[in-house]
Protein backbone atom coordinates (compact mmCIF):
# COMPACT_ATOMS: atom_id res chain seq x y z
CA UNK A 1 0.00 0.00 0.00
CA UNK A 2 2.88 2.53 0.79
CA UNK A 3 5.08 3.66 -2.51
CA UNK A 4 7.99 5.94 -2.29
CA UNK A 5 7.94 9.27 -3.19
CA UNK A 6 3.86 8.84 -2.43
CA UNK A 7 1.96 11.18 -0.03
CA UNK A 8 -0.54 8.60 1.30
CA UNK A 9 -3.54 9.15 4.05
CA UNK A 10 -4.81 6.40 6.48
CA UNK A 11 -7.66 7.20 8.00
CA UNK A 12 -9.64 4.74 10.83
CA UNK A 13 -12.24 5.39 13.17
CA UNK A 14 -10.71 5.53 16.76
CA UNK A 15 -9.37 2.59 18.55
CA UNK A 16 -9.60 0.75 15.12
CA UNK A 17 -5.98 -0.21 15.71
CA UNK A 18 -4.26 2.09 13.55
CA UNK A 19 -0.98 2.71 15.40
CA UNK A 20 -0.64 -0.94 16.28
CA UNK A 21 -1.01 -1.73 12.84
CA UNK A 22 1.64 0.73 11.71
CA UNK A 23 4.01 -0.55 14.74
CA UNK A 24 3.80 -4.14 13.53
CA UNK A 25 4.36 -3.44 9.86
CA UNK A 26 7.63 -1.36 10.54
CA UNK A 27 9.45 -4.12 12.61
CA UNK A 28 9.09 -6.29 8.71
CA UNK A 29 10.72 -3.34 7.28
CA UNK A 30 14.49 -3.72 6.27
CA UNK A 31 16.65 -1.87 8.90
CA UNK A 32 19.63 -1.32 6.23
CA UNK A 33 17.33 0.86 3.93
CA UNK A 34 14.24 2.44 5.58
CA UNK A 35 14.69 4.64 8.32
CA UNK A 36 12.02 5.89 9.41
CA UNK A 37 10.94 9.32 11.36
CA UNK A 38 7.32 8.36 13.38
CA UNK A 39 5.28 11.68 14.50
CA UNK A 40 3.16 10.39 17.48
CA UNK A 41 0.59 12.49 19.61
CA UNK A 42 0.72 10.54 22.56
CA UNK A 43 3.14 11.73 25.64
CA UNK A 44 6.28 10.30 26.20
CA UNK A 45 4.76 8.24 29.27
CA UNK A 46 1.91 6.52 27.34
CA UNK A 47 4.18 6.09 24.27
CA UNK A 48 6.86 4.40 26.19
CA UNK A 49 4.20 1.77 27.73
CA UNK A 50 3.59 0.91 24.38
CA UNK A 51 6.91 0.19 22.27
CA UNK A 52 7.67 -1.31 25.69
CA UNK A 53 4.78 -4.26 25.29
CA UNK A 54 5.61 -4.57 21.66
CA UNK A 55 9.09 -5.46 22.49
CA UNK A 56 7.66 -7.97 25.10
CA UNK A 57 5.76 -9.33 22.00
CA UNK A 58 8.89 -9.86 20.46
CA UNK A 59 8.95 -7.09 18.06
CA UNK A 60 12.41 -5.76 19.07
CA UNK A 61 13.73 -4.82 15.69
CA UNK A 62 11.15 -1.61 15.85
CA UNK A 63 13.81 0.24 17.52
CA UNK A 64 17.01 -0.10 15.20
CA UNK A 65 15.38 1.98 12.32
CA UNK A 66 12.55 4.35 14.15
CA UNK A 67 12.96 7.68 15.59
CA UNK A 68 10.05 8.64 17.86
CA UNK A 69 8.99 12.58 18.43
CA UNK A 70 6.13 13.17 20.59
CA UNK A 71 4.25 16.27 18.80
CA UNK A 72 2.57 16.90 22.56
CA UNK A 73 6.35 18.21 23.67
CA UNK A 74 6.62 20.62 20.83
CA UNK A 75 5.14 23.96 22.15
CA UNK A 76 3.24 25.01 18.82
CA UNK A 77 1.39 23.95 15.83
CA UNK A 78 4.06 25.89 13.79
CA UNK A 79 7.15 24.36 15.40
CA UNK A 80 5.34 20.63 14.67
CA UNK A 81 4.96 21.55 11.42
CA UNK A 82 8.49 22.51 10.66
CA UNK A 83 9.64 19.23 12.78
CA UNK A 84 7.62 17.66 10.09
CA UNK A 85 9.46 19.33 7.18
CA UNK A 86 12.30 19.01 8.49
CA UNK A 87 12.27 15.18 8.88
CA UNK A 88 11.21 15.07 5.00
CA UNK A 89 14.69 17.08 4.30
CA UNK A 90 16.52 14.85 6.00
CA UNK A 91 18.62 12.87 3.98
CA UNK A 92 18.49 9.48 6.48
CA UNK A 93 14.64 9.59 6.62
CA UNK A 94 12.80 7.23 3.99
CA UNK A 95 9.71 7.26 5.67
CA UNK A 96 7.72 9.65 7.87
CA UNK A 97 4.23 9.24 9.78
CA UNK A 98 2.68 12.03 11.27
CA UNK A 99 -0.10 10.31 13.82
CA UNK A 100 -2.35 12.08 13.69
CA UNK A 101 -3.15 14.86 11.30
CA UNK A 102 -5.04 16.66 13.68
CA UNK A 103 -2.28 16.75 16.07
CA UNK A 104 0.97 17.33 13.67
CA UNK A 105 -0.78 19.98 11.62
CA UNK A 106 -2.74 23.76 11.91
CA UNK A 107 -6.04 22.86 10.28
CA UNK A 108 -8.54 24.93 12.00
CA UNK A 109 -11.54 23.72 9.83
CA UNK A 110 -10.44 20.99 8.45
CA UNK A 111 -14.05 21.14 6.44
CA UNK A 112 -12.47 23.29 4.61
CA UNK A 113 -11.12 22.42 1.27
CA UNK A 114 -9.08 26.00 1.31
CA UNK A 115 -7.46 25.64 4.85
CA UNK A 116 -6.78 21.66 4.11
CA UNK A 117 -4.92 22.76 0.46
CA UNK A 118 -2.87 25.29 2.65
CA UNK A 119 -1.67 22.84 5.15
CA UNK A 120 -1.01 19.59 2.69
CA UNK A 121 0.20 20.61 0.10
CA UNK A 122 3.51 21.90 1.54
CA UNK A 123 4.37 18.27 2.43
CA UNK A 124 3.15 16.14 -0.17
CA UNK A 125 5.71 18.67 -2.54
CA UNK A 126 8.20 18.15 -0.57
CA UNK A 127 7.69 14.79 -0.32
CA UNK A 128 7.92 14.47 -4.43
CA UNK A 129 10.87 16.60 -4.34
CA UNK A 130 13.11 14.45 -1.88
CA UNK A 131 11.77 11.14 -2.83
CA UNK A 132 10.05 10.36 0.93
CA UNK A 133 7.32 7.92 1.80
CA UNK A 134 4.81 10.37 3.30
CA UNK A 135 2.09 8.33 5.55
CA UNK A 136 -0.77 11.01 7.61
CA UNK A 137 -3.02 9.08 9.91
CA UNK A 138 -6.49 10.07 10.18
CA UNK A 139 -9.83 9.44 11.63
CA UNK A 140 -13.31 8.39 9.35
CA UNK A 141 -16.33 10.17 10.03
CA UNK A 142 -19.47 7.87 11.07
CA UNK A 143 -19.74 5.95 8.42
CA UNK A 144 -15.89 4.59 8.25
CA UNK A 145 -16.26 2.24 10.47
CA UNK A 146 -17.66 -0.55 8.67
CA UNK A 147 -17.42 0.87 5.06
CA UNK A 148 -14.16 1.20 2.99
CA UNK A 149 -15.09 3.97 1.21
CA UNK A 150 -13.08 7.56 0.46
CA UNK A 151 -15.69 9.28 1.49
CA UNK A 152 -15.41 8.07 5.00
CA UNK A 153 -12.60 9.67 5.14
CA UNK A 154 -13.25 12.91 7.67
CA UNK A 155 -12.96 16.69 6.68
CA UNK A 156 -13.15 18.43 3.45
CA UNK A 157 -12.64 16.52 0.06
CA UNK A 158 -9.21 17.64 -0.46
CA UNK A 159 -8.10 15.69 2.38
CA UNK A 160 -8.52 13.30 -0.14
CA UNK A 161 -8.07 14.81 -3.01
CA UNK A 162 -4.47 16.38 -2.02
CA UNK A 163 -3.18 12.86 -1.25
CA UNK A 164 -1.53 10.37 -3.95
CA UNK A 165 -3.21 7.34 -2.17
CA UNK A 166 -5.64 6.95 0.64
CA UNK A 167 -5.73 3.65 2.90
CA UNK A 168 -8.90 3.09 4.83
CA UNK A 169 -8.72 0.70 7.76
CA UNK A 170 -12.56 -0.55 8.89
CA UNK A 171 -14.73 -3.66 10.09
CA UNK A 172 -16.10 -5.99 7.21
CA UNK A 173 -19.17 -4.96 6.63
CA UNK A 174 -21.95 -5.47 8.87
CA UNK A 175 -19.88 -6.69 11.76
CA UNK A 176 -20.35 -5.59 15.19
CA UNK A 177 -18.23 -2.89 17.27
CA UNK A 178 -16.94 -6.40 19.04
CA UNK A 179 -15.50 -7.63 16.11
CA UNK A 180 -11.83 -8.78 15.71
CA UNK A 181 -11.86 -8.58 12.06
CA UNK A 182 -9.88 -5.59 10.07
CA UNK A 183 -10.54 -4.96 6.40
CA UNK A 184 -7.64 -2.82 5.01
CA UNK A 185 -8.37 -0.90 1.41
CA UNK A 186 -6.13 1.18 -0.74
CA UNK A 187 -6.54 3.24 -3.61
CA UNK A 188 -4.47 5.37 -5.70
CA UNK A 189 -2.36 5.78 -8.50
CA UNK A 190 -0.82 2.13 -8.88
CA UNK A 191 -3.33 1.10 -5.62
CA UNK A 192 -6.44 0.26 -8.19
CA UNK A 193 -8.22 -0.60 -4.59
CA UNK A 194 -6.46 -3.65 -3.40
CA UNK A 195 -7.29 -4.49 0.62
CA UNK A 196 -6.22 -7.17 2.70
CA UNK A 197 -8.56 -8.41 5.47
CA UNK A 198 -6.86 -9.70 8.62
CA UNK A 199 -8.06 -10.84 12.59
CA UNK A 200 -6.60 -9.34 15.76
CA UNK A 201 -8.66 -11.82 18.04
CA UNK A 202 -5.78 -10.41 21.25
CA UNK A 203 -4.67 -7.44 21.25
CA UNK A 204 -1.13 -8.34 22.51
CA UNK A 205 -1.09 -10.42 20.23
CA UNK A 206 0.31 -10.42 16.15
CA UNK A 207 -2.58 -10.30 13.37
CA UNK A 208 -3.54 -12.94 11.86
CA UNK A 209 -4.13 -13.10 8.01
CA UNK A 210 -7.25 -14.26 6.29
CA UNK A 211 -7.11 -13.00 2.54
CA UNK A 212 -5.75 -10.81 0.37
CA UNK A 213 -6.91 -9.49 -2.89
CA UNK A 214 -10.14 -11.50 -1.55
CA UNK A 215 -7.88 -14.38 -1.73
CA UNK A 216 -7.91 -15.77 2.09
CA UNK A 217 -5.20 -17.43 3.16
CA UNK A 218 -5.13 -20.91 4.37
CA UNK A 219 -2.96 -20.27 7.25
CA UNK A 220 -5.73 -18.46 9.03
CA UNK A 221 -7.79 -21.57 9.79
CA UNK A 222 -6.50 -24.00 12.25
CA UNK A 223 -7.51 -26.59 14.46
CA UNK A 224 -9.26 -23.75 16.99
CA UNK A 225 -12.83 -22.69 15.97
CA UNK A 226 -12.01 -19.86 14.06
CA UNK A 227 -15.15 -17.43 13.86
CA UNK A 228 -16.17 -15.29 11.16
CA UNK A 229 -19.15 -14.07 9.25
CA UNK A 230 -20.86 -15.41 6.39
CA UNK A 231 -20.70 -12.64 3.93
CA UNK A 232 -18.15 -11.59 0.92
CA UNK A 233 -15.43 -13.45 -0.67
CA UNK A 234 -13.59 -14.85 2.64
CA UNK A 235 -17.33 -17.17 2.80
CA UNK A 236 -17.55 -17.89 -0.66
CA UNK A 237 -14.07 -19.36 -0.06
CA UNK A 238 -14.52 -21.02 3.03
CA UNK A 239 -17.49 -22.65 1.63
CA UNK A 240 -15.60 -23.91 -1.11
CA UNK A 241 -12.47 -25.73 1.78
CA UNK A 242 -15.52 -27.16 3.27
CA UNK A 243 -16.76 -29.06 -0.10
CA UNK A 244 -12.98 -29.93 -0.49
CA UNK A 245 -13.49 -31.36 3.48
CA UNK A 246 -10.35 -30.16 5.05
CA UNK A 247 -12.52 -27.62 7.02
CA UNK A 248 -15.41 -27.41 8.77
CA UNK A 249 -18.38 -25.31 10.23
CA UNK A 250 -20.31 -25.33 13.46
CA UNK A 251 -23.58 -23.99 12.00
CA UNK A 252 -25.75 -26.24 9.09
CA UNK A 253 -25.40 -24.69 5.45
CA UNK A 254 -28.77 -24.22 5.38
CA UNK A 255 -28.88 -21.88 8.54
CA UNK A 256 -26.04 -19.46 7.73
CA UNK A 257 -27.18 -17.13 5.79
CA UNK A 258 -25.76 -13.66 7.52
CA UNK A 259 -24.92 -15.63 10.95
CA UNK A 260 -21.38 -15.26 12.66
CA UNK A 261 -20.06 -18.86 12.26
CA UNK A 262 -16.95 -20.91 13.23
CA UNK A 263 -14.31 -22.68 11.51
CA UNK A 264 -11.68 -25.11 12.12
CA UNK A 265 -9.47 -27.12 10.29
CA UNK A 266 -10.63 -30.48 10.37
CA UNK A 267 -8.93 -33.54 12.00
CA UNK A 268 -8.92 -37.30 11.18
CA UNK A 269 -9.99 -39.40 14.35
CA UNK A 270 -8.81 -43.18 14.37
CA UNK A 271 -8.72 -45.91 17.08
CA UNK A 272 -5.92 -47.35 19.17
CA UNK A 273 -5.90 -50.46 16.45
CA UNK A 274 -5.57 -48.68 13.23
CA UNK A 275 -2.01 -47.53 14.29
Amino acid sequence: FLRRGFAHILAAAPKMGKTELLLRAITDWDAATEHVEYFTEEYPDTWVHRLWSLRDAGYDSLFEHVRFTSLAMLPSPESREEAICAAIRDPHSTVIIVDTIRSGLKIEDENDNNTLRDALEPLTRLTHEYHKTLLLIHHSNKVGANKPSLLSVAGGLDMVGAMDAVIILCRPYKHSETSTQRVLFGIGRGLFGGHIEYDWPDREGPFILQSTEGRPDKSYIGPKWRTTSEIGQLAKKLKEWEAEGWIECDVPLEDRQGKTVRWREVREEFELDDI
